[in-house]
Parts: structure tokens; C-alpha cells; sequence
């Protein structure tokens, strides 16, 4: 069975702090699309994480069942994140991964799982 592709669209007010944030933070790398109103990120699962630009002035609705979206981490990327002060909630280990939610500069919400080697 082919595995299904995805996209998640995140709305972003400053692409270039948002385009950084996820090229060099989160080390997904160089966009395979850059311009100034769209940016998409190959994910290593074959997925694209994409950044629409938005006016300043627009005004999102941010409800329970805003996207989030997950990917594996190394321990030293949660401390990085940690170290820069991003807003975070750890949450119990779930299934053998400690997992952690950061908000990215705009809001928007995304979990880095670690795998718990003590499990």
C-alpha cells in the first residue's frame, strides 16, 4: 500500500522570521519553495510543511482544533528550543516517547517527540 502524502498549511504574518524560524531552529533545511508569499519544507517523512503569508492586520481564529502538527527530535533540539524561551508544555510519555509541545514564533502549535530509552 502507497503511503498517502500530506501538507499542512500554516498562515504566517512574518514569513521571514517564520522561514528562518523553521529553516535553521527546527533544521527542516532549505525550502524546495521560497517566494515571499509561500515557502513549503520537504519533511523527512515525505510530507510538506508550507507558510502562507498573511497581512499583518488579519485576525485568525485559534480554536482547539487549530492544525498541530508532530515530528521526531533529538534531545538537544528540545533543549535548544528550551534555552530560546519558546513557550512549551511537556506531556507524559506516550507509547515509549517523551513528548513536548512548542508554540513557533506566530502561535502555532507543534510537538518534537524524543524516543524514551527508558521505556
Amino acid at each position: 500500500m502507497e503511503s498517502q502524502k500530506y501538507s499542512l498549511v500554516l498562515r504566517v504574518r512574518d514569513m521571514q522570521k517564520c522561514r528562518a524560524f523553521y529553516r535553521d531552529t527546527l533544521a527542516l533545511g532549505t525550502p524546495v519553495l521560497d517566494s515571499s508569499f509561500w515557502v513549503e519544507f520537504q519533511m523527512c517523512d515525505g510530507g510538506k510543511l508550507c507558510l502562507e503569508a498573511i497581512e499583518p492586520k488579519t485576525v485568525l481564529a485559534r480554536q482547539e482544533s487549530s492544525p498541530v502538527w508532530m515530528m521526531e527530535a533529538e534531545e538537544e533540539l528540545i533543549e535548544q528550543l528550551t534555552a530560546y524561551r519558546l513557550p512549551q508544555q511537556k506531556t507524559p510519555s506516550i507509547l515509549g516517547y517523551n513528548v513536548t509541545a512548542f508554540r513557533d514564533p506566530e502561535g502555532n502549535v507543534f510537538y518534537l517527540t524524543v524516543s524514551n530509552k527508558d521505556d
